[in-house]
């Protein structure tokens, strides 16, 4: 989660100009927390051969700008 939070707050301040802060907060109520936990797209791609088509980057700038065109 702390990539995405940072690739957040990079792509907010590279589109808008604003610093953005992040909250680590603890898990929610029944939901698993499983210290050191990744995804591996790697892992994925060596199984299935799954390879992405977009980069977090890209979908996190369409997720803002669809939040500030929207909100």
């Amino acid at each position: 989660m702390n990539v995405i939070a940072d690739t957040v707050s990079r792509v907010f301040y590279a589109e808008y100009g604003k610093k953005v802060g992040t909250a680590n907060l603890p898990p929610r109520s029944g939901e698993p927390y499983v210290p050191n936990f990744c995804y591996s797209i790697a892992k994925i791609g060596g199984k299935l051969g799954f390879k992405p088509e977009w980069s977090i980057e890209r979908d996190v700038k369409q997720l803002i700008e669809y939040g500030m065109e929207n909100l």
